[in-house]
């Protein structure tokens, strides 16, 4: 099977929100997430689970959200939150460390 590329991907992202509507995809992105959280509990749980299907449906929808919402500002954003995380994991405390140390 020939993989789609991430130009084939937007191309296809925007076709669903013109054919279901940005509103029913934002639906749609609710749903998938809720199922990955399902997923995820039930990975946790027991053996069998779909999580990695269910990455794939909310990584899709999140394609279609970025799409409907402004993909710089969340860039942006993005960037923010992982400079704030590369803090945390490379100068070596967690939250949770620090809850501790102040309790």
């Amino acid at each position: 099977m020939e993989k789609i590329t991430s130009d084939q991907e937007i191309l296809i992202c925007k076709r669903a929100i013109d054919t279901f509507g940005a509103a029913i995809q934002q639906v749609v992105a609710m749903e998938e997430c809720g199922e990955l959280i399902q997923a995820i509990s039930k990975a946790l749980r027991c053996k069998t689970h779909n999580v990695e299907e269910e990455i794939a449906d909310v990584e899709i929808m999140c394609k279609q959200l970025r799409i409907i919402y402004n993909s710089q500002k969340v860039d942006e954003i993005k960037q923010d939150k992982l400079k704030r995380l590369e803090g945390v994991v490379w100068n070596g405390q967690s939250r949770k460390q620090k809850n501790e140390e102040a309790h």
